[in-house]
């Protein structure tokens, strides 16, 4: 007894694990169905977008939008045949008849479905009875947009048997049902009794279940009042929900006959004797023991252990375990592998998105519904002074440092999302974050962000910083003023020509005052409307030659007529100027005017011959003078010297030319002469005796003369240097004072007279 009341415990605990182990099935179940619904509506859906791009919708032309849809019908889509029906309730298109045989009338209750799938805007599911005697249709209405007239129609009907394939192609066991509820809890598909009950109200219970969740599991009556276990599974969108039922007789089926032929094995264990109960029953706890381990593991999703089996009824329960395991785990597999698919096609849209934010050499940004940035790329947050995290999740108005910015944008965005119209190509201006000194300017355009089904998601904005552009810009005008400016105020006569008539495109100021005419009388004409025939005739020609050769002229001299009736004299340099392409387009002169300077040339040459036959009349006067004469400049450096110097020194007029005087002199006797220079270059005559020695070696007495030269400030620019040989006269005047000194003494001696008379004629010839 304690055995069988163990055994009959353990059994009911792991009926209870069992049940609700296998009534999670219909949850998977239903993940697995809606999955598999969901890829083929998105068909449906691709084939719509698809019609709806076509020209031939735009155009009405019905034959080309039905060879279109018939190649859309691929063995890879669910869907069996499409119809296209316009406002009025007409079958323009049904691609299950021949294409020569005109579709008939819609039924009444079709054209009522189309008519809210158009009036809805968004795919509708629905359900289409084609025969009374057949199965209704699984269906999925779909607006086609038009430019001009109301929107179509199309209406992607399913094959009759399109759910019990479908569970087949999922391998789903057969004792599960399945049903398809749309967003007005309307049964569209049903795999049981679908002639009767698809197009009534699902379960009461059910559809409270879906408003409140997602998806989940839970235990009612159907429409024919089963007691069912049913999983079911809402779209993201919420316009369907799969629904998989499983009788609660089926499990308990399932589960009791195991338990059933276990108790008959214990009954006949029991009635063979006392003698076997103990080693029986032992043998059968640890049957159940292992049974039970690997219904623990099959709970916890490990894989189970192959045991070897004393009794028959514990193999098939095992065996049956197993079985439900592999089952449960080739769901497992296609749903992970569903998932994996589908996380990582997201994941490569993530990627490939991030890629574009991160390399586009332009600003970029997400704003949400909330007016929160949800993406933003680092060019845009370097021009806002903030990294890419400091941007997300903050409003798009708190980022840019600028007031008048910050309003600016936060009024494009709201006007983005409350129009749904885009704001393009909007140049902005004010200081960034980046650089707060400087102002910036910027190209920004907003655009609306649409999901599936045409649901509003936010706003993608583009920055452009065009600030070095516009500095580029008003550079470059500044240049141009600036060159104009020159152009217009250079003391030359500037002038363009056209290279094919050679008439005058552009001249500046200075052309129109020395050609005396006006710029609108000289632009447009040629050289033969203002010149002499014969001075126009040259002009041309030197033009045409250097149109030819491309090399540049320069013609030194050349008189033109002025307006007055004078001739003056220019320098002309003419160079070519040439389009992108290379090819000669205009002809550039610049000409000077040169009269005044050949004037002044002619006036200077005059000058200098006269200054040289002076300097040849002095250099011959000073060479022929007996003493030494140069000038000195107030640097001290010699600028003229006679011959009588250069001898005197032993040095040639190149040697002395620049020479400074106490290089010439020595140091020790430019000291002896260094006062009466700071004397003579500050104005004052000198007039000193000094005792040189000449060339030979031998001593003479010079008197020397220094002349300062003023200029008419008062100014000492240098002085003359005049310096006489007096050796004769010193030495005259020398033999003189001996004379002298001789005479008093002989007056005062003896014999005066006799002395006297004696020194008389030694003085005489």
């Amino acid at each position: 007894m304690p055995t069988a009341l163990v055994f009959l415990l353990l059994v009911a605990q792991s009926y209870t694990r069992e049940r609700d182990h296998v009534v999670s099935e219909t949850a998977q179940a239903a993940r697995a169905v809606s999955a598999a619904i969901e890829r083929d509506l998105s068909g449906a859906q691709m084939a719509a977008r698809i019609l709806a791009a076509s020209p031939a919708l735009q155009d009405d032309d019905i034959g080309a939008l039905r060879a279109l849809a018939v190649s859309l019908l691929q063995p890879g889509l669910a869907v069996s045949a499409f119809i296209v029906s316009d406002a009025k309730g007409r079958q323009l298109i049904n691609t299950s008849l021949p294409a020569s045989q005109a579709p008939p009338p819609l039924p009444q209750k079709w054209a009522a479905s189309m008519d809210r799938a158009r009036d809805y805007g968004k795919p509708r599911l629905t359900s289409l009875l084609t025969a009374p005697d057949e199965v209704p249709r699984l269906a999925l209405n779909q607006r086609l947009p038009r430019n001009k007239g109301p929107a179509y129609v199309l209406t992607a009907l399913y094959p009759p048997d399109y759910l019990p394939l479908l569970l087949r192609e999922l391998d789903l066991p057969a004792y599960l049902g399945a049903a398809i509820v749309n967003a007005d809890g309307i049964n569209v598909a049903r795999t049981l009794a679908p002639q009767r009950y698809v197009g009534q109200r699902s379960a009461a219970p059910l559809l409270e279940q879906i408003r409140q969740a997602r998806e989940g599991v839970l235990r009612h009556a159907t429409l024919e009042g089963i007691d069912v276990y049913t999983g079911f599974r809402r779209a993201p969108d919420g316009a369907w929900t799969v629904a998989v039922t499983m009788r609660t007789s089926t499990v308990a089926e399932v589960l009791l006959g195991s338990v059933v032929t276990g108790s008959l094995i214990l009954a006949l264990l029991l009635g063979t004797g006392f003698a076997l109960a103990w080693r029986v029953g032992g043998r059968l706890a640890s049957t159940l023991q292992e049974l039970t381990l690997q219904i623990h593991a099959l709970a916890q999703g490990k894989p189970l252990v192959a045991h070897r089996h004393a009794d028959r009824e514990s193999a098939d329960m095992a065996a049956a375990l197993g079985t439900l395991e592999r089952d449960l785990r080739r769901h497992r597999t296609q749903l992970e592998s569903l998932v994996s698919e589908r996380t990582l096609a997201l994941e490569k849209s993530t990627r490939l998105l991030e890629t574009v934010y991160a390399t586009a050499p332009i600003g970029m940004l997400f704003v949400g519904l909330d007016l929160r940035i949800v993406m933003i790329n680092q060019y845009l947050a370097a021009i806002h002074g903030a990294s890419v995290a400091q941007h997300l999740g903050r409003p798009v108005a708190a980022m840019p440092f600028d007031e008048a910015v910050r309003m600016e944008v936060e009024r494009c965005v709201r006007q983005v999302l409350e129009t749904g119209s885009p704001i393009v190509d909007l140049e902005l201006q004010g200081h960034g974050g980046q650089r707060r000194e400087q102002l910036s300017h910027w190209i920004v355009s907003y655009h609306p962000i649409f999901g599936p089904e045409r649901q509003l998601l936010g706003v993608s904005g583009l920055w452009l910083d065009i600030s070095e552009r516009k500095r580029s810009e008003a550079e470059f005008r500044r240049s141009k003023h600036l060159f104009g400016t020159i152009i217009e105020n250079i003391p030359a006569m500037v002038f363009v020509k056209r290279a094919d008539k050679l008439s005058f495109e552009m001249v500046n100021r200075h052309a129109e005052l020395t050609l005396g005419r006006s710029r609108e009388q000289l632009l447009g004409k040629t050289d033969h409307d203002f010149f002499p025939p014969q001075q126009a005739a040259a002009f041309v020609s030197a033009d045409r030659k250097l149109l030819a050769t491309g090399q540049m002229v320069e013609i030194e001299q050349e008189p033109i007529n002025t307006a007055d009736g004078t001739t003056r004299h220019f320098t002309t340099r003419k160079v070519v100027l040439r389009d992108d392409a290379g090819r000669a387009s205009h002809v550039l002169g610049v000409s000077i005017d040169i009269t005044e300077r050949k004037r002044a040339t002619e006036v200077l040459h005059a000058t200098t011959l006269r200054l040289e036959q002076s300097e040849r009349f002095i250099r011959t006067v000073t060479d022929n003078l007996p003493g030494m004469v140069s000038y000195w400049g107030a640097d001290l450096r010699c600028r003229f010297a006679n011959n009588f110097y250069n001898e005197w020194f032993g040095r040639s007029s190149a040697e002395l030319a620049g020479i400074h005087m106490s290089e010439l002199l020595g140091q020790e006797l430019f000291d002896v002469y260094a006062p009466h220079v700071e004397g003579v270059l500050a104005g004052r005559p000198q007039s000193f005796e000094r005792d040189l020695l000449d060339p030979t070696g031998q001593v003479c007495h010079t008197w020397t003369n220094y002349i300062p030269d003023v200029d008419d400030g008062g100014g000492v620019r240098g002085f003359f240097v005049l310096a006489s040989d007096v050796s004769e006269l010193k030495r005259t005047e020398l033999r003189l004072h001996e004379l002298n000194e001789q005479m008093v003494r002989a007056r005062q001696g003896r014999g005066g007279q006799h002395g006297e008379e004696r020194i008389r004629r030694q003085h005489e010839p």
